[in-house]
């Protein structure tokens, strides 16, 4: 059953910012101890087998947990494992409360699923870089790496310069 019409009114719309990180941001943070870019992609995504962009490989210096590991299966069901093994598995990769996390995939989508599961754990400094693997190997300016050899700090931070 229709109701009447809606009453026009005025809605501010924010967006948050501080829960977004855009390329330059993410670039300027390479090779900073205190922040861990998260790539929620494949294996194959990530080392650069499949290949989804104009370049494939990653970004320099992000540690690889695939989004899928902070699930399982229960009756045919994934599921969210319980915060006692996220919180295990995510420290093992070094993304813990402590450090500021970016988090990327493809496109925003998968990344957006972990950011909110690092918000409901309560840590604090999480941002989705949204424009993600697609944006960041569509541009050529931007650092990649192709295979599974990660280049150390050192390098990274050469990289920035």
């Amino acid at each position: 059953k229709l109701t009447s019409a809606a009453t026009p009114s005025h809605y501010r719309v924010s967006i948050p910012g501080k829960a977004r990180a855009e390329a330059d941001y993410v670039l300027t943070q390479l090779g900073n101890p205190s922040v861990v870019v998260w790539d929620t992609r494949t294996p194959e995504e990530y080392d650069g087998r499949k290949v989804r962009a104009d370049r494939g490989g990653h970004i320099p210096g992000a540690t690889h947990l695939n989004w899928t590991e902070l699930q399982h299966e229960v009756d045919g069901v994934k599921v969210l494992k319980s915060e006692a093994e996220i919180r295990a598995l995510l420290a093992a990769h070094g993304i813990t409360g402590e450090r500021e996390i970016i988090a990327h995939c493809q496109t925003g989508i998968r990344s957006s699923y972990a950011t909110l599961v690092l918000q409901g754990l309560g840590y604090s400094q999480v941002k989705n870089y949204d424009g993600s693997w697609i944006e960041w190997a569509n541009n050529p300016t931007l650092p990649i790496v192709n295979g599974a050899n990660t280049p150390q700090q050192e390098e990274i931070a050469l990289l920035r310069n």
